[in-house]
């Protein structure tokens, strides 16, 4: 029995790494496209996405190939957590070898590429109105490939492994969603199709709205996957069209609702209204956000209504939904401004979405969970159950939110006492380290605010920022789990 449960074991390491030469030969043949690109334009960096795409296509595929065996089968709990902890660490670096053959350092490749991956937005950087488009091309689609994995991941992997509460968004409880597709290459299926019918429109509204169309192909990737890297050092503050702004405004909304909730919509074939209690909160926190700030902005700075509710709406969603577009420097608000947007870097979006963050559901169970506590205070023998979505909340459920929220808070403490000892101020620290494990992109303070960069950092913050970039997409205890000594032992 014991000789059969190693050779199974050998089988489904075996199968580990099989995945992971799978997807390093992938990540080579998309390199392929700036190489194209930069070969077509005569730039400078088709030599280093060539030699990089030869090199991961060959290593990857002979990987896979040397791996391959008839007896793959199901992996269990702890290959799972392997699975997606390896790929999401192993994928920066793989991506990352082009930037490096381009000239840049190790650890900035690094940073730029777990940037994109987990569609954080941060840069290193400087100069992106001159830099190559082989690299501005290959930036963008690392947020874009970046933004479908984590959708697929949090639907499809994360609830079953019971992270953070992430298990009441399993499959099988969508009413009628698991009838119009029954199966999970099916629903992968219209996930890809509505992320490529969201991302074609958006690219087609920019290039309507006066974006050259290289342009509107970048940021097209980088709104719907919510990442916020663009090809220009002002980032979306480049373009003074209301009609562009407005434009991002919706699709990065698009990209922070669940991509169930609208697969929901089509399995219901226009039968009524479909409520879901995490996009109500997102979307009324968001409209009453951006309705209040314009107020105080057109007053404080004596700008028309209209004027003022564009710019606050844009960059209270932009933060919001983890994206880190930005229109101006919204810091030189006031301190009331940059209070208000550290704050609504937290929130996040929803579950099932490309957004970052804390994540709606988490705050709408958490605000029943107070209310509950203060009814029992009066009456502590009423029974008031928690409920989400018509549903009851399971007690397990409520751990595991409570548990993610005390790991979110020491995540972010720990991460910034790390910067600060690299000699950043208490400001700068923690708002890096929080905006880093939101994956939002910009900070607070001159040097990681909208108007900064990321590029003066040591490198030893940028490892540190880059590993809470995984830790926060990961949701951190498919992370932390890795680091503990009896995952390991069997």
């Amino acid at each position: 029995m014991q000789d059969v449960e190693e050779h199974i074991d050998l089988v489904t390491q075996r199968q580990l790494w099989f995945f992971f030469g799978t997807v390093i030969f992938l990540i080579g043949g998309l390199m392929v496209l700036p190489a194209l690109l930069e070969f077509a334009l005569e730039g400078e960096a088709h030599h280093a996405f060539e030699m990089s795409a030869i090199f991961t296509m060959i290593f990857g595929g002979l990987m896979a190939l040397s791996m391959w065996s008839r007896e793959f089968g199901r992996m269990n709990l702890r290959h799972a957590f392997l699975l997606i902890g390896g790929l999401w660490l192993i994928v920066p670096g793989v991506a990352a070898i082009p930037l490096v053959g381009y000239g840049m350092t190790p650890v900035d490749a690094l940073f730029e590429m777990a940037s994109g991956f987990t569609t954080t937005g941060s840069t290193v950087l400087t100069d992106l109105d001159r830099e190559a488009e082989g690299v501005l091309l290959w930036r963008a689609m690392s947020q874009w490939m970046g933004g479908i994995g984590i959708v697929v991941m949090s639907i499809f992997i994360l609830p079953f492994l019971r992270i953070g509460g992430m298990q009441l968004f399993r499959v099988e409880s969508w009413e009628g969603t698991e009838k119009v597709f029954a199966h999970a290459g099916s629903m992968i299926g219209g996930i890809v199709g509505i992320y490529l019918t969201f991302s074609l429109l958006c690219m087609v509204a920019y290039a309507a709205g006066g974006m050259t169309f290289f342009d509107a192909i970048l940021h097209a990737m980088t709104t719907v996957s919510t990442g916020g890297y663009s090809s220009h050092d002002a980032s979306f503050g480049y373009y003074s069209s209301p009609f562009l702004q407005w434009t991002c405004i919706v699709f990065m909304v698009l990209g922070s609702l669940p991509f169930l909730f609208f697969m929901k919509m089509m399995a219901r074939e226009h039968r009524g209204p479909l409520k879901d209690s995490q996009v109500e909160f997102f979307l009324l926190s968001v409209i009453l956000i951006s309705l209040l700030s314009a107020f105080w902005l057109a007053l404080d700075q004596q700008i028309g209504y209209l004027t003022a509710l564009r710019l606050t709406a844009f960059n209270v969603v932009s933060v919001v939904s983890t994206t880190g577009f930005a229109t101006t420097d919204y810091t030189l608000w006031g301190p009331g401004a940059v209070m208000l947007f550290f704050l609504l870097t937290l929130v996040g979006g929803c579950a099932g979405s490309t957004a970052g963050g804390i994540k709606a559901y988490r705050l709408v169970i958490l605000s029943k969970l107070i209310r509950v506590r203060l009814w029992k205070l009066e009456t502590p023998n009423r029974v008031a159950p928690i409920r989400f979505n018509d549903g009851p909340v399971e007690e397990d459920t409520i751990v595991s939110i409570l548990s993610f929220l005390t790991m979110f808070t020491v995540s972010v403490l720990a991460g910034a006492l790390l910067l600060s000892f690299t000699g950043l101020d208490f400001i700068t620290a923690l708002s890096a380290a929080t905006t880093a494990i939101c994956n939002v992109g910009p900070g607070i303070g001159d040097i990681v605010g909208p108007a900064g960069n990321f590029e003066s950092l040591s490198s030893f913050a940028k490892l540190v920022l880059s590993f809470l970039m995984i830790l926060g997409r990961l949701e951190i205890f498919t992370v932390l789990i890795l680091f503990s000594p009896g995952f390991w032992t069997r």
